[in-house]
């Protein structure tokens, strides 16, 4: 089979189809990649015919993170940009097949808003992949654009409503979607997120989130992973083996909107603790100053990382969320965007850690108590060691391709 995949956005929302593109391409199918061309080496390794399609969204967000102070700021930049790029998209997606040679499937994740136009326009089948069930509307959560949390059921509604208006009229998605497919002779859509979720399936792991009971007629497969196997930098492996297992920071590719604020704070808690740390160096400088009970880290690989911790403190990105559940680590979720709140909630409600607060309201109180709560609670590390073993029983990778594999000719 000739299968496209198209992964647009961050590098937690590549990676799962990296994942599903080197799965595919040892099941004996050619799949042609498409990303920004920061992941071009990735692709290829996963054993993809790669195309450079779509921006570095890590570095435009960067330059755009006076907009993105709040999760709303941070939606409407995002659609702001896909609304700007629906025609680019169509207009290299349609040649990038030709080229392969013809599809007989079309995968998207992560920000991928036209591929169900351009399958539907190639009239073959198109699945959405989503790595959280917020990206189906219900009324147990809100939208991602508006996360007001733990709201009555009639609120979310209501905020589910505010959301399609905003996202398909008041910031004129739609009208630009259908504009682009009244010229490729397609009939008008009437709402753009549930277009293109109507083909999706969830790759998430159980033990960690569900459909909610007013989604139905979809399927959850499993959370797609591959171990990277990049070996600890071997300052950092002494530094592991000096002592206690030390708790982790790091926020992904998250802009900070104050990194100076954010950097004295960590100061400020990693001194007066007796815990030892390690930090992104994306957050904390390196400087001779700082205290012996912190190491700077750059990229370092989660797989073999977290074995050695403590617990986690991160921004609640779902990748990071699954793999320190899969190693069974207490972890603390402080959210700035997107699904990250959703993730937030889901890790308090399971007993996997305490309740995050949204990361631009970080202060040495706060984070002082909250890390008191993650390292001292031993039902924190119970539960993530009985939730490890439940994420242990599914193999997302193989549930996914057999899914996608033998469901294609009837999506």
């Amino acid at each position: 089979m000739r299968i496209l995949i198209n992964a647009q956005g961050s590098t937690g929302d590549v990676k799962p189809m990296l994942v599903l593109c080197k799965e595919l391409s040892r099941a004996g199918h050619s799949v042609c990649f498409c990303a920004s061309k920061t992941h071009r080496e990735s692709a290829e390794s996963a054993g993809g015919v790669f195309f450079p399609l779509g921006p570095d969204v890590e570095k435009m967000l960067g330059e755009k993170k006076g907009e993105m102070k709040n999760p709303l700021g941070s939606m409407k930049t995002v659609i702001k940009g896909v609304r700007g790029s629906i025609s680019y998209y169509v207009d290299h997606l349609l040649p990038i097949v030709e080229q392969f040679g013809g599809i007989d499937l079309f995968l998207g994740g992560g920000v991928d808003f036209t591929g169900f136009t351009v399958a539907e326009f190639l009239k073959i089948p198109y699945v959405y992949v989503a790595y959280f069930p917020q990206i189906f509307r219900s009324s147990y959560y809100p939208p991602v654009s508006l996360p007001l949390r733990e709201l009555p059921r009639a609120c979310n509604r209501v905020l589910w409503s505010l959301d399609s208006w905003l996202t398909n009229h008041a910031i004129g998605l739609l009208k630009c979607y259908n504009a682009q497919r009244k010229e490729m002779n397609l009939p008008p859509i009437r709402n753009i997120s549930r277009s293109m979720t109507a083909s999706a399936i969830l790759a998430a792991d159980r033990a960690l989130s569900e459909f909610p009971p007013d989604v139905t007629g979809y399927v959850q497969t499993g959370s797609l992973h591959e171990p990277d196997a990049a070996p600890i930098p071997e300052c950092l492996a002494e530094f592991i083996r000096a002592g206690e297992p030390p708790v982790y920071i790091g926020f992904g590719s998250m802009e900070i909107t104050d990194p100076e604020k954010m950097e004295q704070r960590l100061l400020q808690v990693i001194r007066k603790s007796d815990r030892r740390f390690i930090v992104s160096d994306r957050l904390i400088a390196p400087r001779e100053d700082n205290p012996e009970n912190l190491i700077l880290t750059g990229y370092v690989s989660f797989d073999l990382l977290f074995l050695h911790l403590a617990a986690a403190v991160h921004h609640g990105g779902s990748g990071t969320t699954h793999t320190a559940a899969l190693y069974g680590l207490p972890q603390l979720i402080l959210p700035k965007a997107f699904d990250q709140f959703y993730w937030a909630d889901r890790i308090c409600a399971l007993g996997l850690g305490p309740r995050g607060f949204p990361m631009n309201r970080l202060t040495v109180k706060k984070m002082n108590a909250v890390l008191t709560e993650l390292t001292q609670n031993a039902g924190f590390r119970e539960n993530a060691a009985i939730t490890r073993e439940q994420i242990l029983e599914c193999d997302g990778n193989r549930l996914t391709v057999e899914y996608l594999l033998g469901k294609k000719g009837e999506i």
